[in-house]
C-alpha cells in the first residue's frame, strides 16, 4: 500500500481495486491520507467511476472506521450527474444508522446549490428515521439551509404529504 501511495494518483484505482479482496483493510493503509484522496479523486473525474461498486461495499459494511472513509471517497467523487447518488441511494435503507447517516452526508455533498428537490427529499426521509443521531443530523442539516433553499424544502414536504 504504501508503495502505491507514493505512485501518487495513479495509483487510486489500483488501491480500489484492491478493496474487493480485503476491503476495510485496504481502506485502512491505503486512504490514510485525506488530501491525497481529494487530489485523487479530483483529478480522475469520469475515470474513477470503475471504483464506486468497492466504495458502495465498504460504505455498507457497517464498521465504522471503513464505513466513515468509504464516504469520505465518496463524497469526494464528481462523477456524471447524479452518478454518485445513484449509486449510493439504496445505502439510505441499510439497517445500521450510521451508514444510514453516512450516506446522506455523501448525498448532500453531491447536491449542488440550492440544494435540489431529491437531495432535499432524503433529509427529510431521514426526519423519520429511527436513530435519534440521524434524526437530529438530518434536522441540523435543514436548518442550515439558506433562504434560498428554504421554498425547495417546502415544495419537497408538500409533495411528501401528497
Amino acid at each position: 500500500m504504501s508503495a502505491l501511495h507514493d505512485l501518487g494518483c495513479k495509483a487510486f484505482l489500483p488501491i480500489v481495486f484492491a478493496l474487493t479482496n480485503q476491503p476495510w483493510s485496504v481502506l485502512k493503509y491505503g486512504f490514510q491520507d485525506n488530501q491525497w484522496i481529494t487530489n485523487c479523486t479530483s483529478s480522475l473525474g469520469t475515470n474513477a467511476q470503475p471504483a464506486l461498486p468497492a466504495l458502495i461495499q465498504c460504505l455498507n459494511h457497517g464498521d465504522e472506521w471503513a464505513s466513515g472513509r468509504a464516504a469520505m471517497v465518496l463524497s469526494h467523487l464528481k462523477l456524471a450527474p447524479g452518478l454518485v447518488v445513484e449509486s449510493v441511494a439504496a445505502s439510505l435503507q441499510h439497517a445500521d444508522a450510521h451508514v444510514r447517516l453516512l450516506t446522506a452526508a455523501v448525498l448532500e455533498s453531491q447536491q449542488a446549490e440550492p440544494p435540489l428537490d431529491p437531495e432535499v427529499r432524503t433529509w427529510l426521509m431521514l426526519l423519520d428515521d429511527p436513530s435519534p443521531t440521524v434524526r437530529t443530523n438530518a434536522t441540523n442539516i435543514l436548518r442550515a439551509l439558506d433562504d434560498r433553499a428554504l421554498s425547495n424544502v417546502l415544495r419537497a414536504a408538500s409533495a411528501l404529504v401528497r
